[in-house]
């Protein structure tokens, strides 16, 4: 049985019966999902508190799909914010 963040694929299965891509991914149909992780996953990689990474999904900075359960949010876009985010802190300071 699938699992991806802690949830099986029953739970992650949307009205239609589908597994539901991460936003941006395209169409369902046919489609397996890329590597997704739960809010609190998503934290604890960032060191960042929860509520934090859902203003980041809201702002548009973390991609993410909407279940049944909750988010889930498209690794590949936490590593991107990540990165952007590790930038930053090392540019200098004007």
């Amino acid at each position: 049985m699938l699992t991806i963040g802690g949830y099986t694929e029953t739970a992650l299965r949307g009205r239609g019966g589908r597994l539901v891509p991460p936003a941006g991914m395209g169409d369902s149909s046919g489609m397996e999902m890329t590597e997704v992780l739960t809010r609190g996953q998503v934290a604890r990689q960032l060191g960042l508190s929860p509520e934090y990474v859902g203003y980041l999904a809201v702002t548009g900075r973390l991609r993410f799909t909407a279940t049944p359960l909750g988010r889930l949010y498209d690794a590949r876009s936490v590593e991107e914010y990540a990165q952007s985010r590790t930038k930053r802190e090392q540019e200098p300071t004007p």
